[in-house]
């Protein structure tokens, strides 16, 4: 069942953004999920899921969702990837979002814990023909308004339900202990493997 939905405009900056817990925000938490992105379009770490988007001189719908266990999928996706994800303050902020209380951060209703994170990313492959034939006559007022004409439709769900009301990751033992969200979630139990088998 669904359990709370947060709907938002993003302004992807270099054709990413990143959903995020606010206190998981030093560059050892950013960054391994910003490289994870940018090698596979979706990239993790403690509590950071970071997506690369086709386009950035447009907006891009997300609506958060929160269920109690794993929602139904979505057949028309095209992106789909899956992994755990930590929520250690038990609340989630978008960097790019135009909501100031999205950038401030918002509660999950289960609170604290541990996270099953599901990104699914729709009219990719339509957003990206529409961006390569608007200029492929050049540049000008027509490919202005094709361009405005894209805000909002390359979309994404990022789908969460909680797994464990304990906050987990385990952190790359070569980092300096006391660092980052990580150290503040180790556990004995590593993190569980992206799941890769969805479509680009």
């Amino acid at each position: 069942m669904l359990v709370a939905r947060y709907p938002t405009m993003v302004h992807p900056s270099y054709r990413m953004f990143t959903v995020y817990d606010p206190t998981c925000d030093e560059p050892e938490d950013t960054e391994p999920a910003v490289r994870g992105a940018i090698g596979d379009l979706v990239g993790w770490s403690t509590g950071v899921v970071a997506v690369s988007t086709v386009l950035d001189v447009a907006r891009v719908s997300l609506e958060v969702e929160v269920w109690d266990g794993p929602p139904g999928e979505l057949p028309d996706a095209e992106l789909r990837r899956e992994h755990d994800v930590a929520f250690p303050s038990g609340r989630f902020a978008v960097d790019k979002s135009a909501e100031d209380r999205f950038l401030r951060g918002l509660d999950l209703p289960p609170g604290p814990g541990t996270y099953r994170c599901r990104v699914l990313g729709l009219h990719r492959a339509e957003v990206r023909q529409a961006h390569e034939a608007a200029y492929a006559q050049g540049s000008g007022a027509a490919a202005d308004r094709a361009i405005a004409a894209l805000d909002g439709r390359e979309t994404y769900h990022v789908q969460l339900w909680q797994i464990s009301p304990h906050p987990r990751w385990d952190d790359d033992e070569r980092r300096p202990a006391g660092r980052g969200c990580a150290a503040r979630c180790r556990s004995g139990t590593g993190p569980s493997r992206p799941d890769r088998s969805a479509r680009w």
